[in-house]
């Protein structure tokens, strides 16, 4: 109830871009594996400005990133090829991308034109710890 009810204060505006960017660097920033990065900052933007690691903090898959939205990339203008670069720039992280949808088309659409294993639908929210279980254990599994 306290989530509604804040949602509904909230300004209109869209920042999943920002928040990936930021969630993917701050995985690094929480465990302390900044250690890892070449001197400089450790890193670089690439030719369509997505900002990502210079090398990876680790094994692969050995942190985690949920971004969870309501699916409604295209009111904001925000390409999902995109995102899905952004969500795959460092092999260290496992991101994922869930769309806490009430249009199901419109999920679906965005978990198309992503790359594969790093994009969810959840229809219902009451279904979103069976969700963020499932992509626990086949990150664990897999």
């Amino acid at each position: 109830q306290k989530m509604v009810a804040h949602s509904q204060f909230c300004f209109s505006g869209d920042h999943t871009v920002e928040a990936a960017e930021a969630a993917i660097k701050n995985v690094y920033e929480s465990f302390g594996d900044l250690d890892d990065e070449p001197e400089g900052g450790g890193r670089r933007s690439d030719s369509e400005g997505v900002t990502t690691p210079a090398s990876g903090g680790g094994d692969p898959g050995q942190h985690f990133v949920f971004l969870l939205s309501d699916a409604n990339l295209r009111r904001y203008g925000i390409d999902p090829h995109y995102l899905g670069q952004i969500l795959t720039s460092d092999p260290a992280v496992k991101a994922n991308f869930i769309a806490i949808a009430s249009m199901a088309d419109e999920a679906t659409r965005i978990g198309q034109a992503m790359p594969p294993g790093t994009s969810s639908t959840c229809l219902d929210a009451a279904d979103l710890p069976q969700l963020l279980k499932s992509i626990l254990t086949s990150s664990i599994d897999g």
